[in-house]
């Protein structure tokens, strides 16, 4: 490789490096505006399933998502304290991604501990709360794909595959309904991180 070969790759990996950088730099960005969402979606959740739902299960569901919350506030206060530099920015990618993946198997584990049984309309609301929480998400995190995904699939899976074995006409048709709706949340999804990476 001559020198100004070298150059160039030096060049072109100083660039991939900085546009990553800006990328997580913007999901961090994100995190207050979701943390406020997260706690209004799950109070309502909680408030309106209240009378059909076990409350123990409903406060540990709570319990458990608030202290995923606190986590990924604190990581953000970090991150903004320490103010990495590019070369630092794949350990700052990792946490997020942890904190990313832990709220998705949260909101997705709604279909399974705080699944109200036995009342159609308080079902529309959970399919309600974890579709907004998923259409936000699209936003938030999109500036890195892998992100938006893996909580777009933890979220929403379970309910689709909890509507589908449920057998009845209904449930079938609102677990399609929800299985169109995470592919075209994804397709957006991929569409606004093409987006934010050519910008």
């Amino acid at each position: 490789m001559t020198g100004a070969e070298e150059l160039k790759a030096s060049s072109e990996t100083s660039q991939e490096d900085l546009l990553r950088y800006e990328q997580v730099k913007l999901l961090y960005g994100a995190i207050p505006v979701s943390i406020v969402a997260t706690l209004i979606s799950s109070l309502a959740l909680v408030v309106v399933e209240w009378k059909v739902v076990d409350h123990t299960m409903l406060i540990g569901w709570l319990v458990g998502l608030l202290i995923i919350s606190a986590a990924r506030v604190l990581t953000t206060v970090a991150y903004r304290r320490a103010q990495p530099k590019p070369a630092q920015t794949s350990m700052w990618e990792k946490f997020f991604l942890v904190g990313t993946v832990a709220s998705g198997v949260f909101w997705g584990s709604a279909a399974l501990i705080v699944f109200p049984e036995n009342s159609l309309p308080h079902q529309l609301f959970l399919v309600f709360i974890v579709g907004g929480m998923c259409a936000g998400a699209v936003t938030s995190l999109s500036p890195i794909r892998n992100m938006a995904l893996s909580f777009l699939l933890l979220a929403l899976t379970p309910l689709i595959v909890r509507f589908l074995l449920a057998g009845s006409e209904m449930s079938i048709a609102m677990g399609l309904m929800l299985l169109v709706f995470l592919i075209l949340v994804s397709f957006n999804a991929m569409l606004a991180t093409n987006r934010v990476v050519r910008f």
